[in-house]
């Protein structure tokens, strides 16, 4: 499940963790859900087909 951001002064570290960079648009996940990409915002709305 995505987490909503928050300023930190440093990333966390270790394997687990996954960083992106947000520039300007949406912020989107992406899962593969029975071998198709499903593209979900963060509000959980199935935006796969744009």
């Amino acid at each position: 499940m995505p987490q909503l951001t928050r300023l930190v002064d440093e990333a966390p570290t270790g394997k687990e963790w996954v960083h992106e960079i947000k520039y300007d648009g949406y912020r989107m996940h992406a899962r593969i859900d029975g071998g198709k990409a499903v593209l979900l915002t963060r509000s959980g709305l199935d935006w796969s087909h744009r």
